[in-house]
């Protein structure tokens, strides 16, 4: 954790001290996952959150995408490529359509409703796969990668907050 004077490493394995305070610098900079001494490292700025809760549950979140990169992950995104994604209103049209069938097949009470709304669900993907392109891989990529993450970032805040 970080401000900008300071850092605050907790259980970092480089150092022996449980906490270790070092000069803030540019390498820490953003709530994301670092190689900090060639191991993974989750950096959130402190005074970016209203509450502790919420600090607490982000952290989560970003040490969660340590363990996944400790344990071999090798499907992260191209950031770059998420920066020219197209958001065209034909695609988020799309998008929204896929979503909302996906959440009925979930909440579906009979097995037919359930296929049928599974049947949209890859329908609409499909056709988005077919405007979006390459950046179809690319949402996959943050699906396998993100979506594990913000489900224990979740979890945190509700244990944390006491929900």
């Amino acid at each position: 954790m970080y401000t900008d004077e300071i850092v605050h490493l907790y259980h970092h394995p480089f150092y022996s001290e449980a906490v270790v305070e070092i000069p803030w610098s540019e390498g820490f900079a953003g709530i994301t996952l670092i190689l900090f001494k060639e191991y993974p490292t989750a950096i959130v700025k402190v005074d970016s959150f209203a509450d502790d809760s919420r600090l607490y549950s982000v952290l989560a979140h970003e040490l969660f995408h340590g363990l996944q990169y400790v344990k071999g992950e090798s499907r992260f995104p191209d950031e770059v490529l998420g920066i020219t994604y197209p958001n065209d209103a034909e695609n988020i049209a799309l998008h929204q359509q896929e979503r909302l069938h996906l959440y009925k097949s979930v909440m579906a009470t009979y097995i037919v409703e359930r296929v049928n709304d599974l049947n949209q669900f890859i329908s609409y993907r499909e056709r988005r796969a077919e405007v979006i392109g390459q950046f179809m891989e690319y949402e996959q990529l943050i699906e396998t990668v993100e979506d594990p993450a913000y489900y224990v970032e979740l979890n945190a805040y509700v244990v944390r907050s006491g929900m």
